[in-house]
């Protein structure tokens, strides 16, 4: 196999595992964003009370 084709299949790779860190990184910060909303929620509920 070429080398310039080895390459492009390493970038290609690294690029995806970036992608995939990304969208991993997102849904984790959507994730504790709702859970605190859901927090803020439950303490104003028994707040109330």
């Amino acid at each position: 196999m070429k080398l310039s084709r080895l390459f492009a299949y390493g970038a290609a790779g690294i690029i995806a595992g970036l992608l995939i860190e990304n969208k991993a990184l997102i849904v984790k910060q959507c994730a504790e964003a709702k859970a605190r909303l859901l927090k803020k929620k439950v303490q104003k509920l028994t707040h109330s009370n």
